[in-house]
């Protein structure tokens, strides 16, 4: 296991043997971004678009007051596109540090889980590095497998973009 996957998954749970994650569909497939991340899940709702931002920005919403980012996970992560129906939803996430708040367009929820160290694998080396860095690993849960998402470098990765986050 390489150490800044141990590093980035340990931190999240200093004294325990589990990390808890909340798992969602993108397209057909299973992924996960730790539960600590996490301020809340709502519904989707008209998003204002941004002009020349990356067609993975779909632009922002209004949050209770709050002006939030909102990023279509399926374009990011080069997932097939499927039109918004009833399930899709935007998690939004806390960015450490900062109490900067991002939305995450998501398929739909699916549930929370606690999954053991052990059962986190880091992801295949498969061509480019550059894919391990969006991701905390791979983990058997259940009978299925879900790649976990290092949501932080997903974000942040483009540092160049101006992003109204609040």
């Amino acid at each position: 296991m390489d150490t800044s996957h141990t590093q980035a998954v340990s931190s999240t749970t200093e004294s325990d043997s589990t990390v808890k994650f909340l798992t969602f569909k993108l397209a057909s497939e299973s992924y996960g971004i730790e539960a600590l991340k996490i301020r809340e899940i709502i519904h989707i709702q008209e998003v204002t678009k941004i002009p020349r931002m990356p067609a993975y920005i779909k632009g922002v919403i209004n949050l209770r007051g709050k002006v939030i980012p909102v990023m279509d996970l399926r374009v990011k992560l080069e997932v097939p596109a499927s039109e918004v129906h009833d399930r899709t939803c935007v998690i939004v996430i806390e960015l450490a540090g900062s109490n900067s708040l991002f939305g995450l367009m998501v398929d739909g929820v699916e549930e929370v889980v606690n999954i053991p160290h052990d059962a986190i694998e880091p992801f295949p080396e498969l061509g480019s590095s550059e894919g391990n860095q969006c991701s905390l690993g791979i983990a058997k849960v259940g009978n299925g497998i879900k790649t976990l998402l290092n949501i932080e470098e997903i974000v942040t990765e483009d540092r160049d973009l101006q992003l109204p986050i609040s």
